[in-house]
């Protein structure tokens, strides 16, 4: 640079001057020149740089299904590594508190991080603190100096836990996600003991999903017992599929000292009740429930009835004791008059149930229905003798016989098919 370049560039720096405070941040600067045409490219190239940004252009996109799961897992696992240290630290403090007053506040507070943490589908969190909580009155009595006791504290948080409010929170997550498992909602009642029969029982009642009211059946089947009392209280509920559930999870239990709650159930309106009430008093295959089974063969729901011969007719296979009952019961209906009237495939599981007993009265009926000849053939005469041919043929009759060789050439294909199976079986035997 020539010594006149380097004098006008000195001349044109002095010729800065400041505004405002030169030492702040914000300090803004003027130049000021005269009209030389260096001066003017010296201000041309000063304004250039000072214009010119180094931003590099960024392109945005969409997040991808698998990142946005990445994140919101990322954002769960920290939120329940905080909640659990949080209730970790609360049963801390519970422990140390040596007046009710701060026992109390600190009960209350864990109360709070409970809602909280279900309001975020958050169940480990709770199952820490509920842990906490059965540990602390014994680890207490041995630890603490102090002499307050907090069992009736931490009963308070357990008897929360069955509050509406729990109740609400678990019933949404139960129906609209699956952050709840069975094993989870099992540990849960368990550590809340008794309570936990009345709370599940309630949830029975608002789970619209019927995934959610089976896991809660199965709970229920695990903690029951402890509270036989609430579970039998509940037959008499007004919703029909409340009282179902409660049977089902009854008969899953089975305990003897609800028979008697359960035959009283027999006459319930709705079907579907009716259906559970006879699968249930097929756990208990005494004579007494098998008694009560025979009253549903004259339900009047086919589903019902269908279902009731089928479980008489397994309990008279497995107990002689009951053998008489079931036959008794069977015969007097296929002798009845209206019995004709039954579906034919109803009328056949009726016959079939007898089989097995081998009975030679009730061979000699089926015997005599074969050999009656009437001058008008109906449809419900020739399933009536169909089924008397599907008795024999299970019976193993060889006294029925001739009989059977004779209506293999029947002109009434329903009772030739028959005759020809009833040989068939003969034969194989």
């Amino acid at each position: 640079m020539t010594g006149g370049a380097s004098e006008a560039v000195t001349q044109q720096l002095s010729g800065v001057r400041s505004q405002g405070d030169p030492s702040g941040e914000n300090t803004e600067y003027e130049i000021y020149t005269d009209n030389s045409p260096e001066d003017s490219l010296l201000l041309s190239a000063y304004k250039d740089a000072v214009a010119r940004e180094n931003a590099v252009p960024l392109t945005i996109n969409e997040l991808t299904t698998h990142e946005r799961g990445f994140i919101l897992a990322e954002i769960r696992q920290e939120h329940a590594e905080n909640a659990g240290r949080l209730a970790e630290i609360l049963m801390e403090i519970l422990s140390a508190c040596c007046d009710n007053a701060e026992a109390c506040m600190t009960t209350k507070a864990i109360q709070d991080l409970i809602i909280y943490c279900l309001r975020g589908n958050d169940i480990g969190s709770v199952l820490v603190a509920l842990k906490g909580l059965k540990l602390l009155p014994s680890e207490s009595r041995m630890n603490r100096r102090c002499t307050i006791s907090l069992s009736e504290h931490c009963d308070n948080v357990i008897a929360f836990c069955g509050s509406k409010s729990v109740i609400d929170q678990l019933g949404r997550i139960l129906d609209a996600t699956k952050e709840i498992s069975e094993a989870d909602l099992t540990e849960y009642a368990r550590l809340i003991g008794r309570v936990s029969v009345a709370l599940l029982i309630s949830l029975l009642e608002h789970l619209q999903s019927i995934s959610a009211r089976r896991m809660v059946n199965n709970v229920l089947i695990h903690v029951g017992k402890q509270d036989m009392d609430a579970l039998v209280a509940r037959l008499k509920d007004p919703t029909w599929y409340v009282v179902r559930n409660i049977v089902y999870v009854l008969r899953n239990i089975g305990d003897d000292s609800v028979l008697n709650s359960l035959l009283w159930l027999s006459g319930h309106e709705n079907p579907r009740v009716r259906l559970e009430v006879v699968n249930a008093l097929n756990v208990f295959r005494s004579a007494r429930s098998v008694r009560a089974l025979t009253g549903f063969l004259d339900d009047s729901d086919s589903t019902v009835r269908l279902s009731a011969i089928g479980v008489i007719a397994a309990a008279a296979k497995e107990s002689p004791a009951t053998a008489t009952i079931v036959r008794d019961a069977i015969f007097a209906r296929i002798r009845h008059s209206g019995f004709e009237n039954r579906d034919f495939r109803e009328k056949k599981s009726f016959y079939e149930a007898m089989a097995p007993l081998n009975d030679s009265e009730v061979e000699e009926f089926m015997i005599s229905t074969l050999r009656k000849k009437s001058i008008f053939s109906s449809r419900k005469g020739s399933e009536t003798r169909a089924c008397a041919l599907y008795y024999l043929g299970l019976a193993g009759s060889r006294e029925a016989i001739p009989i059977i060789e004779k209506l293999r050439n029947s002109s009434d294909r329903l009772i030739r098919d028959h005759a020809v199976l009833a040989l068939q079986r003969k034969q194989h035997e």
